[in-house]
């Protein structure tokens, strides 16, 4: 499968969030707030918005799938995640900007084939962070656009970013 993706030419994003440090975030908020309530939902929204947040502006179509997670419909609140980081990034960086945005419902990875290949993409991706296994990763890595590793082991406050010039592989 991954021999065929190479065959295809797309470009894959992906934002990497340490488990761990997000239960230290939460450990942290409740000592300094007792009410505060961890929300996955929440956090997969503020991973969305960080993946798209310097891609919504470019001057054109763009069209997102999401896929399903458990059995609520989150459309709208990734909907709305997004229109907020378009709207922020028009605003700031690029007022002139025409990019547009169709969001697609949420469906899964076997009805819509951009979604089976980001599951590869994805798999190969957490076998190198879990289990340290680079041979997936480096099959897809042309197609790397951007990785952001938002807890970076380097020590960088705001995380580290690969792309195909830059890899995390230890060679």
């Amino acid at each position: 499968m991954f021999n065929l993706l190479t065959n295809h030419n797309f470009k894959f994003f992906a934002v990497v969030k340490d488990k761990l440090e997000a239960l230290k975030y939460v450990r942290q908020r409740n000592q300094t707030n007792p009410k505060y309530r961890y929300n996955g939902d929440n956090l997969y929204d503020s991973l969305v918005s960080s993946l798209f947040h310097t891609r919504l502006y470019k001057d054109y179509q763009h069209y997102v799938h999401f896929a399903s997670r458990g059995k609520t419909d989150r459309t709208a609140a990734l909907k709305a995640a997004l229109l907020s980081v378009q709207t922020r990034a028009k605003a700031l960086l690029y007022p002139e900007s025409t990019g547009q945005m169709t969001i697609l419902n949420a469906t899964t990875p076997d009805k819509t084939v951009n979604l089976q290949a980001v599951d590869y993409c994805l798999w190969a991706l957490q076998r190198f962070y879990v289990r340290k296994e680079e041979n997936f990763l480096r099959v897809i890595w042309p197609s790397v656009s951007m990785i952001y590793e938002m807890d970076s082991k380097t020590g960088k406050k705001h995380g580290e970013t690969y792309t195909r010039k830059k890899h995390p592989f230890g060679c």
